[in-house]
């Protein structure tokens, strides 16, 4: 669809103004696909390959690890029909790599996207194809945050093993007091000789200071950890704010296991997203956002929704905290703006949750 790399945007788009999806096995929601960017420098933007030589993505089809580049972006109008038959229209970006290949892309503004499963979509009209990258907000990398096997989260009976955790077991909350896992992914992954966006980080035993953590902390790389914001900064919550790991790797004794081959994560879903303890640091829960949704199965799907019936909404709660990019957060850490957390983080043990959400200030509503 697009030809002509000197030229910004798609010559040919009618491809695009049909339905995809729909009918037996055909499901969209049987189609989901991670993917995982590589930006380089300016990480928050993916470009395209117009009329630069373009950022990496990565993602896999079942066949294999993809490594590609983005092609072009188009803004069309559309209808997605759900797989209950109801439908929704609005805006809709699709973007198409280097391979030929078209995503659907699920933006943060758009949790209809997240609320079920999608059966097809009909594109109608376009709007634009004059896009020279997609921005990344909160959520850098479509993927999961991720605890690994032996992370020990505290729970009101001490300390136990997130491989040992289930459904209905309560965990420490620095908010809201104990609080029920209402599911609990896993993934394992399987990694090439080379380096992969997927690996994991360690923050080693006491990288933070005396018990900060208490071991090897290993985290997936998008899986954010509570830091502290200088005062007088614009990035500054006297709460702090949540960091993705792998933006974290600039600090002392905090690295990439880029010679890991295989992991198994755990994803912790509570009532909310909160901020829990795993080996003495306070990190976040898995943030039920569009994309994380979007990443999931379909029986992984069917689980959330029953879960939402019986419990309440699972998508659309807010942060717990002032989520950072990994841009924001690099630069925050080479002005001083942010740096580790010098005591242990206390949960409350009783039940009662403090008001939340906060009203944000004014200079960090607006970029939220």
């Amino acid at each position: 669809m697009d030809y002509d790399e000197l030229f910004v945007g798609m010559e040919n788009t009618s491809p695009l103004l049909t339905t995809f999806g729909g009918g037996p096995g055909n499901s969209l929601y049987q189609n989901i696909v991670t993917i995982e960017t590589d930006a380089g420098a300016f990480d928050d933007v993916v470009s395209t390959d117009t009329p630069w030589t373009g950022d990496v993505i990565h993602y896999d089809l079942g066949s294999g690890l993809v490594t590609t580049k983005i092609d072009s972006i188009a803004s069309l109008n559309g209808t997605v029909t759900f797989n209950d038959g109801a439908t929704w229209t609005s805006e809709l970006l699709v973007v198409q790599d280097t391979a030929g290949n078209a995503f659907l892309l699920v933006r943060d503004t758009q949790p209809e996207l997240a609320s079920q499963g999608i059966e097809s979509v009909t594109f109608t009209s376009v709007n634009s194809t004059s896009f020279d990258g997609v921005i990344q907000h909160s959520k850098d990398d479509l993927d999961f945050v991720c605890l690994t096997a032996g992370a020990m989260v505290a729970t009101p009976d001490g300390p136990v093993r997130t491989d040992r955790l289930r459904r209905g077991d309560a965990v420490l909350t620095l908010d809201s007091g104990p609080q029920p896992i209402r599911w609990i992914g896993k993934r394992r992954f399987r990694f090439d000789p080379r380096p992969h966006p997927g690996q994991p980080v360690q923050i080693a035993k006491g990288a933070f200071g005396p018990g900060l953590p208490t071991r090897d902390l290993i985290l997936s790389p998008n899986h954010r950890v509570l830091m502290q914001t200088t005062p007088c900064h614009a990035l500054h919550d006297p709460l702090g704010a949540l960091a993705p790991a792998k933006a974290l790797t600039r600090l002392p004794r905090v690295r990439r296991l880029t010679g890991r081959r295989e992991i198994t994560y755990f994803n912790l879903l509570l009532p909310r997203h909160e901020v829990i303890i795993a080996d003495g640091i306070a990190v976040e829960s898995l943030f039920p956002g569009p994309e994380a949704f979007a990443s999931l199965d379909g029986t992984e799907r069917a689980d959330w929704m029953r879960i939402g019936a019986l419990c309440g909404r699972v998508t659309g709660t807010p942060p717990a905290r002032l989520m950072l990019t990994t841009a924001e957060t690099r630069a925050a850490l080479g002005t001083g703006q942010l740096h580790p957390p010098a005591t242990a983080p206390v949960p409350l043990t009783w039940s009662g949750a403090r008001h939340r959400p906060r009203a944000l200030p004014a200079h960090l509503a607006k970029r939220a």
